[in-house]
């Protein structure tokens, strides 16, 4: 089969489950193309252009329309029921403290979201307003609060998806389509409230009618003019990526990549997409193990699961290869690609970097404490005062060509001599480069781990028991984790350099004819 698709039209063309292995679809056009299970390892997607076909962006920017449609009905309709609490038969039956009651609860539901957002704190703020105002206004207080709750949301979509539809087009024909829909819809509740069942005259206003009327109007108009402004202002900040309305990006992300390119369950491996266009893009259950993301353009608007693209500071770093003076603390960059990235001065404590490829990256003065980098590639590395206090690494991690003069062997000075241990001791002294004296140190810093294998039937008293006089007997030795794997539990500790292995791993040898699990 063809391999070589380089500035084909391959719109709606479907590869699902083919291997493609090192296929070249650079400059293509393949939105709505259909890569699922594929193999796809080392293929090269360089400037190509995936995301939604124009039937299928025709379509959804067409329910986009319909949608901003019905949410320019909402705020109508809910500033029509607010205006009631201002009608002359509520007030005369009332008084007009529910109305100022809703208006000022609104005020206060405005204020929160913009500032909180829309999380825990804007839904129990709108429960409360909605039962106190229950008590004071009745069912009706407590459906006006709701509806603009669902007004304000139900403008942000509308906008939100056109606009990750038919990008700044489409949000602009969406906000137009809201605001005529809720005009219209505010000047026939206007018209509708001149009427005797409100109190107001049938023919002739009066002059004291009329100055009702007029507040009525003002107050119909802002209260609709604010929900949707507080609508758009939520689906600009969700576009923004603002992590205080990421669930609405959420919603409009997989509205906008149905019928998208989908790689969903792809072989990605060290595939290509630098320069690539991936918006509304499926990406699910695909295996990304070093895969390039280099200056891909709306990574944040394709489907990326709970891969690492999940992460906002992992993908923006994976896209930009900026990480100065950024920090990436416990975060999970197993098998990413960061070949040449800046991570001068990065703190990566205790993040996972297992499999990555770091060749040719700048990780001078970095904190690596507690890092996990089994596998990694860190050929070529320039890591000059990086700290690297009980780094976990093995014979798996590549350390060819590090360009490194000295490490810190502690993130923060001894409280006994007051200072970082740093190699090599003498401060007047450097590695030398392709010496083999930094990779020498390395091993011996991974020489004194060991990993025990202990089976999952292994009783549960006579681990801990054996646990805790290992640890009394050898005080100098650092546990690191006690991970359960598919059909064993595997024990990592890093030893002292005097330490003997096979004694440690006699601790444990009880363990092997136990038969009650952990």
């Amino acid at each position: 089969m063809q391999q070589d698709f380089r500035g084909a039209n391959l719109q709606g063309k479907s590869f699902r489950g083919q291997d493609l292995t090192g296929a070249n679809f650079s400059y293509s056009d393949i939105r709505g193309a259909n890569f699922a299970n594929a193999i796809l390892t080392k293929a090269n997607f360089h400037q190509a252009q995936a995301g939604l076909s124009k039937n299928w962006t025709s379509f959804l920017l067409t329910s986009s329309l319909l949608l901003s449609a019905i949410s320019g009905l909402i705020p109508a309709i809910t500033s029509s029921w607010i205006a009631w609490f201002f009608t002359p038969d509520f007030i005369e039956q009332h008084s007009a403290f529910p109305g100022l009651l809703t208006l000022t609860a609104l005020i206060v539901f405005f204020i929160t979201t913009i500032v909180q957002g829309l999380g825990i704190l804007a839904v129990a703020v709108t429960v409360v307003i909605a039962i106190a105002i229950g008590l004071v206004g009745g069912l009706a207080g407590i459906v006006a609060i709701i509806a603009a709750v669902l007004g304000a949301i139900a403008v942000a979509l509308a906008i939100a998806t056109a606009t990750a539809v038919a990008s700044s087009t489409g949000g602009t024909m969406a906000l137009f389509m809201v605001v005529a829909v809720a005009g219209v819809k505010t000047i026939l509740e206007l018209k509708n409230l001149t009427g005797v069942d409100h109190g107001f005259t049938s023919g002739a206003v009066g002059f004291a009618e009329l100055g009702i009327l007029v507040g009525w109007s003002i107050v119909s108009l802002t209260v609709t003019l604010a929900i949707i402004g507080l609508g758009t202002y939520i689906a600009l900040r969700s576009l923004a990526n603002d992590p205080k309305y990421a669930w609405i990006h959420r919603i409009v992300v997989v509205f906008a990549a149905t019928g998208g390119t989908s790689f969903r369950q792809a072989d990605l491996t060290e595939a290509n997409f630098k320069y690539a266009l991936l918006q509304n893009t499926n990406f699910i259950g695909a295996i990304i193990t070093r895969t390039r993301w280099n200056e891909a353009r709306r990574l944040d608007f394709a489907r990326v699961g709970k891969s690492i693209l999940h992460h906002q500071a992992v993908r923006d770093l994976l896209v930009t290869g900026n990480g100065y003076n950024k920090s990436y603390e416990g975060l999970n960059l197993q098998g990413t690609n960061l070949v040449g990235a800046n991570l001068n001065k990065a703190n990566l404590k205790k993040a996972n970097i297992s499999q990555a490829t770091l060749q040719r990256a700048n990780l001078e003065e970095a904190n690596l404490t507690q890092v996990q980098a089994i596998g990694t590639n860190f050929r070529g590395v320039y890591l000059t005062g990086a700290c690297l206090e009980k780094v976990h690494i093995d014979s798996t991690t590549m350390l060819n060509r590090v360009d490194c003069r000295y490490i810190y062997l502690l993130e923060n000075p001894s409280s006994i001599k007051g200072e970082r241990e740093r190699r090599p001791q003498d401060p007047s002294k450097v590695f030398d480069f392709g010496s083999g004296e930094f990779e020498r140190l390395c091993q011996s810093l991974w020489s004194n781990i060991v990993q025990i294998y202990l089976p999952n039937s292994m009783n549960r008293e006579a681990f801990i028991a054996a646990y805790h006089q290992l640890m009394e007997e050898n005080p100098g030795i650092t546990p690191h984790r006690l991970q359960k794997q598919e059909h064993h539990f595997l024990l990592t500790l890093t030893l002292p350099e005097d330490a003997d292995k096979n004694k440690i791993k006699q601790y444990f040898s009880i363990l092997q004819q136990s038969s009650s699990p952990v």
